[in-house]
């Protein structure tokens, strides 16, 4: 049996994560008591796998649903890993190649939101389900679980707990935006506990924080956003120290009264995934789109 599991707590060891994943920034300012929308990543390249070296397309959507309830909010997030893989075991002639899916962490949470006619306020607390152990008996199955690694790399380890198997994690979320006609601005973090379930393994907890800062021309947005994630315990380091990962984001979306679609282009800007750097050299390309009822 293959195992990534070890493979996985490193990539997390290095970085770090928490919250709840990219922003769907349009589903926000739109008032509704129901919204869905799906993230959807993609990422192209080799991991930190060099020997064999491997070729890996991951394509990681997470299709999001939320329901306001007065001043509470539920939600339910569903990540999928898909992953295309191709191995070549240098001087040799060993090649493999293999495909395959895999449903990843479901995350439950509830926040309480409180809002005026500019500003949105939220906290809360999240449950992330672990319904994969992490074991690849096989190449499809390799390649599902290396697309997952490249789910939390292709984020810049946001709101990674998605994509780390065999692992429950509780999280407290919170935000606050302020939009009008012309701008949006706002900031968001998390802190998080991760608890895997394997007997030798060690729990450790993550802090995250995010900023975005948007120009307004309806029906386009055009905006950046920064984040980082912090490691706050130790956990399992391969080949670094590094206990934090920042990125940037540029996105643009399209906002109509019922529906939006958006895309972004996102780059890990320091080691250890740095997109200035040496491999892994971690960026990705994000579409999105939802809609509100």
């Amino acid at each position: 049996m293959l195992r990534i599991r070890t493979g996985f707590a490193a990539a997390l060891a290095l970085v770090g994560c928490a919250l709840c994943s990219s922003p769907a920034y349009a589903q926000e300012r739109i008032e509704s008591s129901i919204r869905a929308w799906a993230d959807i990543n993609f990422f192209f390249g080799d991991l930190v796998y060099q020997s064999p070296n491997s070729d890996l397309t991951a394509v990681t959507p997470v299709l999001r649903g939320e329901i306001e309830l007065s001043s509470w909010q539920i939600g339910l997030d569903l990540p999928f890993s898909l992953g295309f893989l191709d191995v070549t075991a240098p001087g040799t002639a060993i090649e493999m190649s293999g495909s395959g899916a895999q449903l990843s962490n479901p995350t439950l949470h509830l926040d309480y939101v409180k809002e005026s006619s500019s500003l949105r306020a939220q906290v809360g607390f999240g449950l992330a389900i672990p319904t994969d152990d992490g074991a690849a008996g096989d190449i499809d199955e390799l390649a599902a679980n290396l697309a997952g690694i490249a789910g939390a790399y292709s984020r810049g380890m946001w709101n990674a707990w998605w994509y780390i198997p065999d692992t429950w994690t509780l999280f407290v979320p919170a935000g606050v935006e302020s939009a009008n006609s012309e701008r949006e601005l706002g900031i968001d973090g998390a802190l998080a506990w991760f608890l895997p379930r394997g007997d030798n393994a060690d729990n450790f907890g993550t802090f995250q924080l995010g900023v975005h800062a948007a120009m307004v021309s309806k029906p386009a947005v055009f905006g950046v956003r920064l984040q980082g994630v912090f490691l706050i315990d130790d956990a399992f380091v391969l080949g670094s120290d590094d206990k934090f990962q920042s990125s940037a984001e540029l996105y643009a979306e399209l906002r109509f009264p019922i529906v939006w679609v958006g895309a972004g282009l996102n780059a890990c800007l320091d080691e250890p995934l740095s997109v200035f750097g040496d491999d892994p050299n971690v960026w990705s390309l994000r579409i999105s789109g939802g809609a509100s009822f």
